[in-house]
């Protein structure tokens, strides 16, 4: 009898260690019934010295980001005929138990429901890291649930999510071909929202299987308050925006949100990375979030070069 298939798909940007710490964690797991495959797509600026350990290499040639490179994933599972895909961040490490769980949450909500896993942090803390949340379309935000709280002294209990991190996403291909897939126009970040959201408008059931475990640590790829970071962030809030809001509403939140990002977000941002005191640093945020938002309209694909410092 064949299995079903798990194609986990993995995205690599000039950080080895943790995508080999990664696929280490994955043949660790115990055997749970699901036949798994391994693909990672690299968009480092050079081969990457990380052990292939069995999966697949894609290499695009350059970095064409998440939500493409999740989207070259999903197709690869299509060629294969793959039945489920795991989208996992490749600073994640998964618990040895993962898919015993997962297999036993496909058993009991069926291929109609998305999966995300209870995520912890990999420091000392103890602490959760994410553990579902909810999109609000009219903010285009997101708010993750959980975070921060003891890992230890919270019950072990399934529940219905809004919205499931893009850390690790487990989605049967019967609902991913429903959709068309992830939106390959994301570069980094949005992509997450964007697929949960797609989702749930398809009938789709988004469960935290909290007794799935995956412990994430902060790709040391990227700064988060960076203006970079930031402008691809703003970037994507602005095509999520334009995608799902009513024709009525967009408009005034880009009005909103540009006053904001030209105004207020650079002396929080620039706060937040303790650098309030420097005016280069607050100029410098304020030019990028701008540039995201006058970038944005048209629904036009993300890319690496659109940021220009």
């Amino acid at each position: 009898m064949k299995l079903p298939s798990v194609l986990i798909i993995i995205a690599n940007y000039n950080s080895s260690a943790e995508t080999d710490a990664c696929l280490s964690a994955i043949r660790e797991t115990e055997d749970s019934g699901f036949a798994i495959r391994v693909v990672v797509i690299d968009n480092s600026d050079a081969e990457s010295p990380y052990r292939h350990h069995d999966a697949t290499v894609i290499r695009p040639g350059k970095n064409i980001g998440l939500g493409a490179a999740w989207t070259r994933g999903y197709l690869f599972a299509d060629s294969i005929a793959a039945d489920f895909c795991l989208f996992l961040n490749n600073d994640a490490v998964l618990d040895s138990r993962f898919f015993v769980e997962m297999k036993a949450g496909v058993e009991a909500y069926g291929e109609r429901t998305a999966l995300g896993p209870r995520i912890v942090r990999t420091d000392d803390s103890g602490t959760v890291w994410s553990r579902g949340g909810e999109i609000s379309v009219i903010r285009a935000s997101v708010s993750h649930f959980g975070g921060g709280l003891d890992d230890a002294a919270l019950a072990v209990e399934d529940f219905e999510t809004g919205h499931l991190s893009g850390c690790s996403v487990f989605v049967p291909m019967g609902l991913l071909r429903e959709i068309g897939g992830p939106d390959d126009r994301y570069f980094f970040h949005g992509e997450e929202w964007d697929l949960s959201h797609r989702l749930r408008q398809a009938g789709a059931r988004l469960i935290i299987r909290d007794s799935a475990i995956v412990r994430h640590g902060v790709s040391r790829s990227h700064e988060r308050l960076s203006p970079r970071i930031l402008y691809f962030a703003y970037r994507a809030k602005v095509l999520f925006a334009q995608k799902h809001q009513s024709s009525i509403w967009f408009p005034i939140w880009y009005g909103i949100g540009l006053t904001y990002a030209a105004i207020l977000a650079p002396l929080k941002f620039a706060f937040w990375s303790r650098e309030a005191g420097s005016l280069t640093a607050i100029l410098s945020l304020q030019k990028a979030l701008v540039r995201a938002f006058l970038d944005g309209v048209g629904l036009r694909k993300i890319e690496e070069t659109d940021y220009r410092p």
